[in-house]
């Protein structure tokens, strides 16, 4: 006899099954950012939603495609230092992107994951 199928049902079950399989866990925070688009040589700002090791998730107010390479120019929170992380546009729904980071150094995420803990602590 075979086990009946779990069925995910509720909005909170799912985020639970997503953040369970990311590889980096997301804090919420609301930044402003510039996002330079590098294939159009120009920039526009934005505003994140939540953060990672990995990414970031931000509102942006331009039309961009899955795949675009970009540059995140941003001044993390508790930090007087300004961060160019090159990232890839990985998902969109509306004028919400989702952006992963592309080869950052170990210095870079050392001060993205001192902010994370940071923003953790505070939350």
């Amino acid at each position: 006899m075979s086990a009946a199928p779990t069925y995910i049902t509720t909005t909170t079950n799912l985020n639970t099954l997503f953040e369970s399989i990311r590889r980096h866990e997301r804090i919420s925070v609301n930044v402003r950012v510039a996002i330079e688009l590098v294939e159009e040589n120009r920039a526009v700002f934005a505003q994140t939603s939540d953060l990672s090791l990995g990414g970031l998730a931000a509102y942006i107010s331009t039309e961009m495609a899955k795949l675009d390479q970009v540059v995140v120019v941003i001044q993390l929170p508790y930090s007087r230092e300004t961060l160019r992380l090159p990232a890839t546009i990985r998902n969109r729904n509306s004028f919400r992107y989702g952006l992963e980071f592309n080869e950052i150094s170990a210095e870079e995420q050392e001060k993205i994951q001192k902010c994370l803990t940071t923003l953790k602590c505070m939350q």
